[in-house]
Parts: structure tokens; sequence; C-alpha cells
């Protein structure tokens, strides 16, 4: 981790963002994701392994979590719809 261009990014400049998609469905096709920014820290690993397999790890703190969830209408019909996640009230 130590080793990457993302750890020495954050090392520069303090941010990063995390982006998970998945397919939930092929049929009906639907879509969902998980998108957290925020300041960031890149901390090394004990004992200073530089290796793409060390401790070392990004710590995020988060400013803004976005994600889908399901919208009201019925299964099978439902798109998914975005959703704003106010960090202070999903992660301590």
């Amino acid at each position: 981790m130590a080793a990457s261009q993302k750890f020495r990014n954050v090392r520069r400049n303090g941010r990063a963002a995390l982006v998970v998609d998945d397919i939930a469905s092929a049929n009906p096709w639907r879509v969902r994701f998980l998108e957290i920014r925020g300041t960031a820290h890149a901390i090394p690993a004990p004992g200073g392994s530089t290796g793409l397999s060390d401790e070392a790890l990004i710590r995020i703190h988060p400013t803004r979590i976005l994600s889908t969830r399901p919208s009201a209408r019925s299964a099978g019909t439902a798109a998914d719809s975005p959703a704003h996640v106010s960090p202070a009230a999903e992660v301590s």
C-alpha cells in the first residue's frame, strides 16, 4: 500500500475517495454504488515496510457519502435513486 500512487497522493494533498460499484440484479437491470469522499491520512506500516502487501493504510474522514437505495416503487420496476447520507449520522 505504501508504494501505491493513491498512498502518495493522500500524503501530498490529504484527500481521498472510495467508490464501490455493484450490479444488484441483471434482470431487471439494477445497479448500486457507494461513494465516500473526505479528508484522509496516509498511515505507514509499523516497521516501515513499503511493499504492496504491507500493513500501511489510508484512513478517510468522510465529508460526503453518496449511495443508491431502492425507490418506493414496487420491486422489479424500481430504479435505484441516489441518496445523500450525512457523515455525522452514519460514521462516528
